[in-house]
């Protein structure tokens, strides 16, 4: 119903009076290259900065929130957002890059410590575009799920609004979901060939709030803070080329009084206080060169250099009553860090020429990459009694390192053909890369010690990936599209070498050397249409994944130790196929349009002939929007409808299912002068309790924690951006 529905939708529009094309957007996420988001054969889409004003997006599970098939999974018991999961898979398999910087991986291990990949900001985003599907032909070993490119502000986007040679925007945004105010300055500036962008943004705020069940765990209290400098240095020479120099750095704290484990389950029942300091600091540079040749086959050669940082410092202090004879009445002091720094080069040429009756556009390519990555965890127990401290705790002596210091180098050469055959309704698209993956094992005294009888595995992977692509134009308004893409990616350190040893549990984790490769292959058939009244795409998919890696999967008992084993495997076959529709309709009254997706996927682990828990139930949005012709006010009232989630694989225990929901939400904008404009929003206008199933995928029915998860009820946000 709902499908046929979108269908008719479509063809009404269709039939709507011819009226004046608007812009086409551009989009260089399929590709590694401008091009109309028309011409592209895959799933792409593109939220721009005008739309994350509108919906009042401050942070990146805001931004997404009605994107179908992409989900921000949330901590919400400490850490917040943890990545991004697109179509049933996330973590680490999607690729997430910044101005063409990649962002490191995130790696978690414990209740304690999780280095995660959400904290991005998002006042200095121009525009998000995301690929879904397997797009390791174009970026290689991050893209196994789908790509995320983030984009900030250029000078020229500020300066294009105004007539003179300078612009300042300032925003405020405020939020009762979670007491936050954000304020943010960005200034551009052109003299001759040079321009100039820099950038500010400061955030506080507290916890974000949560509807629990009668008796169940409000949200621990929690301190945020943040801020970040985003600065570009640009000058243009012509045949010359373009040079740009770009630096940002984010830094954000959260302190915590993580009150969910005081009196909780088995080794925190004795648990009086515990509370949380994290710390991240992300930092990136890059320099740009772009060139304008006249070759045959090369219109433009791009140069990029680059070098990005982050660091993770979380700390936690638990405070524990005596519990004689075996618990003195103590401080633990715990410490996660987790470094990660990258530095690569990219060389990117494109170019088009036509051979006999084909005409050609490629993109071609070499990517450079070395990242060195270190995690360790300290700790001591301070008997509050004596004073006597110790730095052994639950039987494993501190400071210690889950897995040894890492180098990894990775080279990867590239290209893709868009050749258009005859009058051009015809277009094909190959793709090909080659990828030669190194993971270097640096095993430290401190590594060796708490390890003595580990063997550190190295690991050298290559890999051929290919894409092909298919986009045959049946009139100027339809379009049928079709794409076979393969996807990998090269185990990671943190599961090739993990190794920790608890004697008090008789816990042990052992390194796997023999972990394989993840594998994807995708296909896709689309069918879009773009009209003077709107747009529409329809697009099923199957992905079928090969030996994806499982961390620390509990193997059992050793029967020589009787020690319990976990190891990283890799699980044979997994598939997951869907649905995703998605549109914007004018409406026969000017001033009234609909917007809206539907999202439907299922997932299958072949090989256990179980459900995989982490795709999302169907979701629908529907939305109305009134804007004047005049331009000067904008209102939208959005309805989320989610299906109860069923499909679960209950094989390691009796896991949470969240039911359906609905979730409405209105959008009020008002543009008081050229120069001034107020976005309001108030989200969850029913105040339904709910619970999104990205975040709760593998939680206990019985868990109190459950409560913690509850999204935010009725809420209300504000924005004021003023420009000179």
């Amino acid at each position: 119903m709902i499908t046929s529905s979108f269908v008719l939708a479509l063809i009404l529009a269709a039939q709507t009076p011819p009226s004046p094309t608007p812009l086409e957007p551009v989009v260089s996420v399929a590709a590694r290259a401008e091009q109309p988001l028309r011409e592209v054969a895959g799933t792409v889409s593109l939220i721009e900065s005008e739309r994350l004003q509108q919906t009042l997006a401050g942070d990146l599970g805001e931004a997404l929130r009605y994107e179908p098939g992409v989900s921000v999974p949330r901590d919400a018991v400490r850490f917040g957002a943890s990545g991004i999961s697109m179509r049933g898979l996330g973590g680490n398999r999607v690729g997430l890059w910044v101005d063409d910087v990649p962002v490191g991986e995130g790696f978690a291990i414990g209740s304690f410590s999780n280095a995660d990949r959400g904290s991005l900001e998002t006042a200095f985003l121009s525009r998000i575009e995301l690929m879904r599907g397997p797009a390791s032909s174009l970026y290689g070993s991050d893209a196994l799920a789908g790509v995320v490119s983030l984009r900030t502000f250029k000078a020229a986007d500020l300066l294009a609004e105004v007539d003179g040679g300078s612009a300042v925007r300032t925003r405020l945004l405020a939020s009762s979901a979670n007491d936050s105010l954000q304020s943010s300055a960005l200034g551009a500036w052109q003299l001759g060939h040079f321009d100039l962008l820099a950038g500010v943004v400061h955030r506080r705020g507290s916890e974000r709030e949560t509807r629990p069940r009668s008796g169940g765990l409000e949200a621990n209290p929690s301190d945020v803070s943040g801020s970040g400098l985003l600065l570009k240095m640009g000058v243009d020479q012509g045949w010359g080329g373009r040079h740009e120099l770009s630096v940002e750095r984010t830094a954000e704290r959260l302190e915590s009084d993580l009150r969910s484990f005081v009196g909780g389950p088995a080794q925190y029942a004795t648990t009086t206080q515990m509370l949380g300091d994290d710390e991240l600091v992300r930092q990136r540079w890059s320099l740009q060169s772009s060139f304008p040749l006249t070759l045959s086959g090369l219109d433009n050669l791009r140069l990029s250099l680059w070098q990005a940082e982050s660091r993770s410092a979380q700390r936690t202090l638990q405070t524990r009553r005596a519990a004689p004879p075996r618990t003195p009445h103590s401080l633990r002091d715990r410490l996660f860090v987790y470094k990660d720094r990258s530095i690569g080069l990219s060389v990117r040429g494109e170019g088009r020429f036509g051979i006999g009756g084909s005409e050609h556009w490629q993109v071609f390519g070499l990517d450079l990459r070395r990242s060195d990555i270190s995690e360790l965890r300290d700790a001591t127990e301070t008997n509050l009694d004596t004073g006597a401290v110790t730095n052994v705790l639950i039987g494993e002596r501190f400071p210690l390192r889950d897995f040894p210091p890492t180098r990894s180098d990775q080279l990867g050469i590239y290209w893709q053909d868009e050749v258009q055959f005859g009058n051009g309704r015809l277009t094909l698209i190959p793709g090909i890369r080659h990828d030669r993956v190194r993971i270097d094992a640096r095993p430290d005294r401190l590594f060796i010690e708490d390890n003595p009888n580990f063997a550190a595995a190295d690991l050298k992977a290559a890999r051929t990936t290919a894409k092909l692509g298919l986009r045959w134009a049946l009139s100027p308004h339809w379009q049928l599209y079709s794409q076979y893409a393969q996807g990998f990616r090269a185990p990671p350190a943190s599961d090739l070498n993990v190794g920790f040893t608890i004697p008090a549990f008789n816990y042990v984790a052992l390194p796997n050397p023999d972990l394989r490769p993840e594998r994807s292959q995708g296909l896709e058939l689309g069918l879009r249409w773009l009209g003077s009244a709107g747009s529409a795409e329809l697009v099923v998919f199957h992905n079928r994944y090969r030996d994806l890696i499982e961390s620390r999967v509990n193997l059992g008992r050793d029967p020589d130790s009787g020690a319990l084993v976990f190891q990283s495997i890799n699980r044979a076959e997994a598939t997951i196929e869907g649905m995703e529709v998605r549109g914007e309709f004018a409406l026969p009254h000017p001033d009234y349009s609909l917007i809206g997706s539907l999202a439907w996927a299922r997932g299958q682990d072949d090989a256990r002939s179980l459900p995989l828990n982490s795709v999302e139930p169907a979701r629908l949005v529907v939305g109305m929007v009134y804007e004047p012709i005049d331009g000067r006010q904008r209102v939208e009232l959005t309805a989320t409808a989610v299906a109860a989630k069923q499909r679960i694989d209950h094989s390691a225990g009796d896991l949470f299912s969240a039911p359906g929901y609905v979730v409405i939400d209105a959008y009020w904008r008002m543009a008081l002068s050229p120069r001034v404009e107020i976005n309001l929003g108030l989200f969850n206008l029913t105040n339904q309790r709910y619970w999104p199933w990205s975040s709760v995928a593998g939680l206990e029915a019985s868990a109190p924690e459950v409560d913690l998860y509850t999204a935010p009820g009725r809420s209300f946000g504000a924005s004021v951006q003023y420009r000179w």
